[in-house]
């Protein structure tokens, strides 16, 4: 990387916030690195200048997974070479913590042949040979542990007060978008809160945040906070904030490097959410992510993720001039697999029949929204012991942290227990969402516009909850007739319920077939068979 014979200088600039990066302090660390370089002979080599902003050196968070730990890897390998002098304007800059962790950092440099220089004083094997240039590493070593150490037990003097005070009531005027503080209390903006709960539904509901920006955004909703339009970040923001189930999380830090502090408080705020439906939506967010396959913006396909051929390959929806089902791997090119697609509109309207026409004592829905709001609760609180417990390992206040993480896992025993009795009693609770779904389906031949967008999302999502699979064989049943086009389909619904029909097209021409089984080779049991749909149109031969 670098020549031996060369004096080299390696820049290493900290500091604990990014705000500062936009202030002096970088500047002034830049500055100094290169006007020291320059008087003592070195160079400054630009493809070595490393940057930790918004990094701690207090724990050593800098030297485990910062910049810093590359310099010392760099320098074990012997990339930057003995002679080479590193460029840290201060020592604290380079490490804040205690003593021998702090001075073994910087001896270890030193036994590598590395020169740290600073503004304080310049230290290499030689000049650490001298009692008082050991001492004077101290001493600058401590001040800068005793500092941090000191702003660490305000923050959390501040927490313990900021705690006990949140207890007892508003402790700030400054609150959630929907909520407003008068006369000590807090009171529910009941626009902004509709908004609110509104996205919360379309989210459980299947709705993706971008398509929920898009909705509000055209139809003309008035944002919330200071934005003048919906954004992404913003709408995921809302989807986080436990303010919404009357949560408050003290935090420590200035914006864009806040970090929470402390266990939250319960009813500081006025609910408008249930948690129910908070962790509901966690859960439904998570399920998106899981999907396969992207959603177009319009939802044109309303089986996203669920469709398959018979030996399990993804069905993609393609919109050309036609809107088609195909084949995965014939969109692919692969080998062997032929490019036989089928009519869309065909598959969604008898898709949209048998499960109109399923009663709810043979399909209640798939997941409840109660199990997919312990399946979000199972999660947060995973998430919230896997912080307790990197806390614990780093020896950050045991006595409250310990009595936190055993809360956490006898929560954790109980949310487990129940899934569990839910995921067993499923069968009986899937009634609700399928009758929710079939009121959406009657109501797809009234909408436009927009809510016919939002219709069409919310049963995209319904149609996740209530079907497992569904496996369509597309196929030529006469070789002879160019335009004659078969689809088995069988849905298999999370119930354990099972539909089947068939659909024939010639040309624009729809015939449907309902079956009760279906042959070896995934087809109609032609002595099964019985008319679901006539049409005239059709022309048989």
């Amino acid at each position: 990387m670098v020549k031996n014979a060369e004096k080299i200088a390696v820049s290493y600039i900290r500091f604990s916030s990014p705000q500062q990066a936009t202030g002096d302090s970088l500047r002034r660390q830049a500055e100094w690195s290169k006007g020291w370089a320059k008087a003592n002979g070195y160079r400054l080599a630009e493809n070595l200048t490393f940057l930790d902003a918004g990094v701690s050196a207090f724990k050593g968070a800098n030297k485990d997974t910062g910049q810093l730990k590359i310099i010392l890897d760099l320098v074990k390998a012997g990339k930057i070479p003995s002679g080479s002098a590193l460029l840290v304007e201060r020592l604290d800059r380079l490490s804040r913590e205690e003593i021998p962790e702090a001075l073994e950092l910087l001896l270890g440099l030193l036994r590598n042949g590395i020169t740290v220089a600073t503004a304080e004083g310049v230290f290499n094997r030689e000049s650490v040979k001298e009692i008082g240039n050991i001492i004077t590493a101290i001493a600058f070593i401590a001040r800068g542990n005793n500092e941090s150490k000191a702003k660490s037990d305000r923050v959390g003097a501040a927490w313990k007060r900021k705690k006990a005070e949140a207890n007892k009531g508003p402790i700030t005027a400054k609150g959630p978008a929907w909520l407003k503080l008068e006369g000590g209390a807090w009171k529910v903006l009941e626009g902004p809160a509709a908004t609110v709960k509104r996205i919360f539904r379309l989210t459980v509901n299947g709705l993706g945040k971008r398509a929920i920006v898009k909705l509000l955004n055209r139809e003309g909703v008035k944002p919330i906070g200071r934005a003048g339009s919906w954004h992404f970040s913003y709408v995921s923001k809302i989807l986080s904030n436990k303010a919404v189930i009357g949560e408050y999380q003290p935090h420590t830090g200035r914006a864009g490097n806040r970090q929470p502090v402390g266990q939250p408080v319960e009813g500081y705020y006025p609910a408008i959410i249930e948690a129910k439906i908070f962790f509901a939506a966690q859960q439904a967010q998570q399920a998106r992510r899981n999907a396969r396959g992207r959603v177009s913006a319009s939802c044109h396909n309303l089986f996203s993720g669920l469709l398959y051929t018979p030996d399990g390959a993804s069905l993609t929806y393609v919109q050309k001039d036609k809107h088609q089902i195909v084949d995965s791997r014939a969109m692919r090119g692969e080998k062997g697999i032929p490019y036989l697609a089928f009519a869309y509109k065909p598959v969604e309207t008898a898709l949209l029949a048998i499960t109109g026409e399923l009663k709810p004592v043979e399909d209640d829905g798939g997941l409840s929204e109660a199990l997919q709001a312990l399946q979000g609760q199972q999660a947060d609180i995973s998430k919230r012991l896997a912080e307790v417990t990197a806390a614990i390992a780093a020896g950050r206040g045991l006595a409250a942290l310990i009595p936190a993480a055993e809360r956490l896992e006898d929560e954790q025993g109980k949310v487990e227990k129940e899934i569990a009795d839910l995921q067993g009693k499923l069968a009986s609770r899937q009634a609700d969402t399928l009758t929710d779904t079939q009121a959406l389906i009657e109501q797809l031949e009234q909408a436009k516009g927009e809510a016919l967008l939002e219709l069409r999302e919310a049963l995209r999502g319904a149609f996740r909850q209530l079907i497992s699979r569904i496996t369509a064989n597309i196929y030529k049943p006469d070789p002879d007739d160019y335009w004659l086009r078969e689809c088995d389909l069988t849905v298999k619904y999370r119930s354990g319920a099972v539909r089947s029909v068939r659909i024939m097209t010639r040309k624009n021409a729809v015939r449907y077939i309902g079956v009760s089984c279906l042959d070896p080779a995934g087809r109609i049991d032609q002595s099964s068979a019985m008319p679901l749909y006539r049409n005239p149109a059709f022309i048989d031969g």
